[in-house]
């Protein structure tokens, strides 16, 4: 019972699928038929019943007809997933029959006239409809108020019905466009109710009794949650008397609330395959949009019907009458009353998978810097076009009024959308692209045919290397060995209109010995101190006048000069930084001033307590390695640190092929290489080649439990338990970022247990480490010295218990959780993208490794976690570390 009168010209090739497909995107995009209303014109009345119901009445005498339409606001989303498909299986039980119609008249009172009655369900309502001959708009309109309030919901009627839905589900799940909507949902709102299929499941629709029903219409049938619309050759005044008439018997009750349901960031940037028995593959691409009341959805709208609007539009061209690679193509805004999607959907062989999302992706790279100016002029005259045809109807009119008050809260709303839209300039789209067609959030589904024996891991694996590729080939993220040796990565990202430079050379600490120790640290100090044409305060005052900012920085693995400069500013600032990273001037004043700056910091960090502890921990881990020296140096080396020192540290360490480049931003990459790449290539070692010497081999963990003690005046003790960990790209990584994420928040055991439990510790702290050579992981507390021996206790016998037990269900999925938002937090600058693209490929993991990292630790399993602790921690090769206490 399906029926969709929403034609726009986007969303042709949906509406051609299948109706149930059409009514899942019936309410969503924010195109629905406006017309160009700015007042309430002649014979308008927008009211409210007696008992609650809103009420929207339009006289049109145009011709001898009347549309009635009641809204009522409950749909999928209003479902758990226990009564999955529950609004639909009630739309159908509504024509069952009332009290007063036994079951085959109610249809029967509206055909015998010469009417049409029908109805469908969305996921944000449920509309009931009949179109009848003017003169009996009486009888529609009482049909309609008497099935919505009256419905018998018999039990009989309910078990045969019950065999029709599964039908339609089955009838369904048998179309191939269907599988693709719902592998679409699953896979952009795996957690929110848009992800589940309107019609529900099999399981679901066996499982739903009469007590569901009942209790879900008592529940979301109140009338202050339902809209009549009534628009035709009516009068107002006797359609409002006829609707108080036949609505009346339903009382006035408190109208429900729906809290939004979730629909977290991990949603994004999926791959997601299957097969069916089709010999045609779908492919869909989407990216997160906001809602349907959001200033940008007439660009967003605008921008579907620029993309796959008329023959004439970019992917239609190119597509469909030009490459000849897909049947059909459609993009669209699916933008509906919780946050949506943008939606690139084709329909094509499946030898034309790769080229076509190859070719769709390049489109959409183009249009972000720009798209012919006649472009968005004949989209915005599809938009009113469209709008102009669905005002044709009755049908059309009152659905676009009930469109409005039901997603606007204003019936007229449609006259102010069209006005946005042609108000529109071509900047608003490009920046609208930019803003949510971003590759990182972008999630790609295809269903393709089984017959070609390719699994759905296949099929995903294709399309994860096609998007790579072509992602590299557009510039959106890209990785290139320049002939010198270094190592470029180019990432164009539009979530911000700035550009990050990150330059980063591995060494860090773990390239310096204990007479050079701080040499790093100091050398970051005095890098941005000058060149041979600028000064350091020259330097300082350019970068203010033009926003941006040059900075050094030196790590336990690394060194390097970081950037960041507005999208106005970018190339002046590059030119400045690039000066900056192959030819510092390291100035001997600037040295002696840095100097005195980094041996004060070293003093302050001296009473800090904690931070000594865990460089005590490194001392005696690490015993041997760089990695037991002094973070930012030692005293008695600082002071004797030469510029000869510095530059040749720099000359050993920051060269073209042991330095990873990585730019992102708003920028044109491709452009950038090609102006760029003789300047980058003729960056040349300044030293002697060759590599120099690093510590390689992994450190082996004590041979027996060693405890070192150092008093100090103090009045807590600070405890550490560590031992020897994984390097950076450890295949046991993602396990122990989990046991990490477990142990280190304020929820975690150690907190709950040692802290809120039993109050022997202020402060409780898990810490992981991960080094290029080796890493460790500790367990801290800080507590008054009188409960250091029940807080060393406690703190062992926590450990003992994660290693017997490991990490409980509900642990590991809480720190999955946690890790994957506030990766994406980490990563929401296009500096911290910069910084993460860069120190992953120095140190192994690879440049696109965030892109991995969500599916890394959400595979991790229990069996992982408590493989990874025994590797670890043992409680045999424990390095027990007391700080401070003594009186």
């Amino acid at each position: 019972m399906y029926k969709s009168d929403r034609m726009n010209p986007v969303l042709r090739a949906t509406i051609r699928l299948t109706t149930a497909a059409t009514v899942l995107l019936a309410t969503a995009c924010g195109t629905t038929a406006p017309r160009r209303v700015a007042t309430a014109p002649a014979g308008f009345y927008e009211g409210r019943l007696a008992n609650g119901m809103s009420v929207i009445i339009q006289e049109d005498h145009a011709s001898k007809v009347a549309a009635i339409q009641i809204y009522v606001k409950a749909g999928s989303r209003n479902e758990t997933p226990e009564i999955s498909g529950v609004s639909h299986f009630i739309e159908h039980l509504i024509f069952k029959g009332t009290p007063r119609r036994p079951l085959g008249q109610v249809a029967k009172d509206i055909e015998e006239r010469g009417g049409e009655l029908n109805a469908y369900t969305s996921r944000d309502e449920t509309v009931y409809w009949a179109i009848v001959p003017s003169p009996e708009v009486a009888i529609g309109i009482d049909v309609l108020l008497d099935g919505v309030f009256n419905a018998r919901f018999d039990a009989t009627d309910i078990e045969k019905e019950r065999e029709v839905v599964l039908e339609e589900l089955r009838r369904a799940l048998d179309s191939p466009e269907r599988r693709m909507y719902d592998l679409l949902g699953r896979t952009s709102h795996p957690t929110h109710p848009y992800g589940r299929p309107v019609l529900g499941t099999e399981e679901t629709l066996r499982r739903i009794g009469r007590n569901e029903i009942v209790r879900y219409h008592e529940r979301w049938y109140r009338p202050g949650n339902m809209i009549a619309v009534v628009v035709g050759d009516v009068n107002s005044s006797d359609v409002k008397a006829l609707l108080e008439k036949s609505g009346g018997g339903a009382r006035k009750q408190k109208t429900p609330r729906l809290a939004p349901p979730t629909d977290p960031a991990e949603r994004s940037g999926k791959i997601a395959a299957e097969t069916s028995p089709s010999r045609i593959a779908y492919l869909a691409l989407s990216f997160p949009v906001p809602n349907a009341r959001h200033e940008d959805v007439p660009a967003l709208d605008a921008l579907g019907s620029l993309l796959a609007g008329g023959k004439s539009s970019l992917l239609t061209s190119r597509l469909e009458f030009g490459s000849a690679l897909v049947k059909d193509i459609v993009a669209y805004a699916d933008t509906p009353e919780d946050p949506g999607l943008f939606v690139i959907w084709a329909e094509m062989n499946p030898e034309h998978v790769t080229d076509a999302l190859k070719q769709i992706l390049e489109t959409l790279h183009q249009v972000k810097k720009g798209f012919p100016r006649e472009g968005l002029e004949r989209a915005k005259f599809l938009i009113e076009k469209d709008q102009i045809e669905q005002a044709e109807t009755m049908q059309g009119k009152a659905h676009a009024l009930g469109y409005g008050a039901a997603y606007y809260g204003d019936p007229l709303h449609d006259g102010k959308y069209l006005a946005a839209v042609q108000a529109l300039k071509k900047d608003d789209v490009v920046e609208a692209a930019r803003r949510y067609l971003l590759p990182e959030r972008m999630n790609v589904t295809l269903v393709y045919p089984e017959h070609l024996q390719k699994s759905a891991a296949d099929l995903e694996q294709m399309l994860g290397d096609t998007v790579r590729r072509a992602a590299s080939e557009t510039g959106a993220l890209s990785m290139h060995t320049l002939k010198n040796g270094l190592h470029l990565i180019l990432w164009e990202t539009t979530t911000a209109p700035t550009v990050a430079v990150a330059a980063l050379a591995t060494g860090g600490v773990r390239a310096e010995t204990p007479d050079r120790n701080g040499v790093g640290p100091l050398l970051s100090r005095v890098w941005t101190r000058g060149t041979e044409k600028m000064t350091g305060e020259a330097i300082d005052r350019r970068l203010d006048e033009i926003g941006s900012s040059i900075e050094a920085f030196s790590g336990m693995n690394s060194l390097g000069l970081q950037a960041h400069a507005l999208r106005s500013s970018w190339e002046e600032t590059f030119d400045l930084y690039w000066t900056i990273l192959t030819q510092p001037a390291l100035p001997e004043a600037e040295i002696q001033k840095s100097r005195k700056r980094l041996l004060t910091q070293i003093e302050e960090r001296e009473r800090n307590l904690s931070g000594r502890a865990f460089q005590r921990l490194r001392e005696n881990l690490f015993a041997g390695h760089p990695y037991g020296l002094e973070s930012l140096g030692n005293p008695e080396s600082v002071r004797r640190l030469t510029r000869e020192d510095l530059a040749a540290h720099y000359s050993r360490w920051v060269s073209p092929e042991r330095t990873v480049l990585s730019i992102v931003g708003d920028f044109d990459a491709r452009r950038f290489l090609d102006e760029h790449r003789a300047r980058l290539e003729s960056w040349q070692r300044a030293g002697a080649r060759g590599t120099p010497h690093l510590p390689s081999a992994p450190i082996d963990p004590p041979e027996r439990p060693q405890a070192r003690t150092y008093p100090l005046p103090s009045e807590q003790v600070h405890l550490l338990m560590g031992y020897i960990g994984p390097p950076y790209a450890s295949a046991d990584r993602p396990a122990l970022d989990v046991v990490d994420a477990a142990l280190s928040n304020q929820s975690g055991r150690l907190f709950v247990n040692l802290r809120d439990k039993e109050a022997l510790a202020y402060v409780v702290a898990f810490q992981t480490f991960y080094g290029v050579d080796t890493g460790y992981l500790a367990a801290y507390l800080a507590c008054d010295p009188d409960k250091a021996n029940r807080a060393r206790e406690g703190l062992s016998a926590e450990l003992a218990a994660l290693l017997k037990g490991g990490l409980t269900a509900e642990e590991i999925a809480a720190a999955k959780r946690y890790l994957t938002g506030s990766y994406q937090i980490r990563l929401e600058r296009n500096s911290d993208k910069a910084m993460t693209t860069a120190l992953d490929e120095a140190l192994g993991l690879g440049f696109d490794h965030f892109e991995k990292y969500e599916r890394e630790i959400q595979e991790v399993t229990s069996e992982d976690v408590r493989a990874a602790l025994s590797r670890y921690i043992q409680p045999d090769r424990t390095t027990l570390i007391t700080l401070g206490g003594a009186k």
